[in-house]
């Protein structure tokens, strides 16, 4: 389940990570249980987050439950809609509040081109963060790739049984790297991830958000048929070394 919570008008959000809106909810909710169960307060470090929050568009952001916590979202709802908050430098009123499914069904498919509008996180501690550091400095960038690969592979098991209870078989999945992009993330001040901007083709229907951090918005995926319905243009060749947790 996710709610979407609309603006009176656009903003910038090119100037607003998730982590703003994360942040703006937090300090606008007044239960303190349900604020630690957002918060992910007592799981360990790599604990995936039932809570989502995907990157803002101009008028409009997103908050997604995994966990289908009703009560949660309608604390959020109340706690935003009619306030005024300030998104990318200018003030704005959310004005209202759409709920909608966010399910998932591993549906075997024809061969479907996949981009990141975030990117994916492929690594979760200092052992893969240096692995992968050094696999990007080799000529051949065969070994990144299948490390690429074998990793969104195993998050995507661990992500569909978390977040949607379901036992899966990806034993025939194809995950097909048409082109990426190699870059460092700033998760904290004191944390960077390795993550990838990439360009894909597989055989199955995927999870929206892939590999680790996608509470914080990371490894967010758009189909064909999705990009062309909301005009996303994705592909994202950075030259900086760090995405500052866009």
């Amino acid at each position: 389940m996710k709610i979407k919570l609309f603006t009176d008008k656009s903003f910038d959000n090119k100037k607003v990570r998730p982590r703003d809106i994360r942040n703006i909810m937090m300090s606008a909710l007044r239960n303190e249980e349900i604020s630690s169960r957002i918060g992910n307060k007592g799981k360990s470090k790599n604990t995936q987050s039932l809570f989502v929050f995907p990157k803002p568009r101009p008028r409009s952001f997103e908050i997604l439950s995994y966990g289908n916590d009703l009560e949660a979202l309608a604390e959020i709802e109340v706690a935003l809609v009619g306030k005024s908050f300030n998104l990318g430098g200018k003030d704005v009123l959310i004005t209202n509040c759409e709920w909608e499914n966010e399910g998932y069904e591993n549906i075997r498919q024809d061969l479907v081109s996949y981009k990141t509008r975030t990117p994916i996180v492929i690594t979760s501690n200092s052992v893969e963060h240096k692995l992968v550091y050094n696999l990007a400095r080799q000529d051949d960038d065969s070994e990144l790739k299948r490390y690429i690969v074998s990793k969104i592979k195993e998050m995507i098991i661990i992500q569909v049984k978390e977040f949607f209870n379901k036992d899966i078989d990806l034993s025939d999945l194809i995950i097909k790297i048409n082109d990426f992009n190699k870059i460092t993330v700033k998760i904290t001040d004191d944390c960077y991830e390795q993550a990838v901007y990439i360009q894909f083709m597989s055989n199955y229907r995927l999870p929206r958000f892939l590999g680790f951090k996608n509470g914080l918005g990371f490894g967010e995926i758009l189909d064909a048929f999705t990009r062309s319905r909301i005009g996303d243009n994705m592909v994202r060749k950075s030259k900086n070394k760090e995405e500052r947790g866009e």
